[in-house]
């Protein structure tokens, strides 16, 4: 019985461990971009590659509207995401 349950405990410790590096991730990303009183210089930040990423979703998403405002405002709504 003990056997059948250590994959569930490895697969609980692995997803701990993911979310922990992610918080970690985001915490410093936030550290960097509102403590900070100069620009981050790292070459991958946690932020930029978020925002860059769901813009090219959004974007192709607000193509597909066939009304000529509606693009704008779902343009408008990513920003405070």
């Amino acid at each position: 019985m003990a056997a059948a349950l250590l994959p569930l405990v490895a697969a609980r410790i692995a997803g701990a461990l993911a979310g922990a590096g992610l918080l970690a991730l985001v915490l410093v990303d936030a550290f960097e971009a509102i403590v900070l009183p100069r620009r981050a210089t790292r070459r991958y930040r946690f932020s930029r590659l978020f925002y860059m990423t769901t813009w090219r979703v959004w974007a192709g998403v607000a193509r597909r509207v066939r009304d000529r405002k509606r693009p704008e405002a779902l343009h408008s709504l990513l920003g405070p995401v």
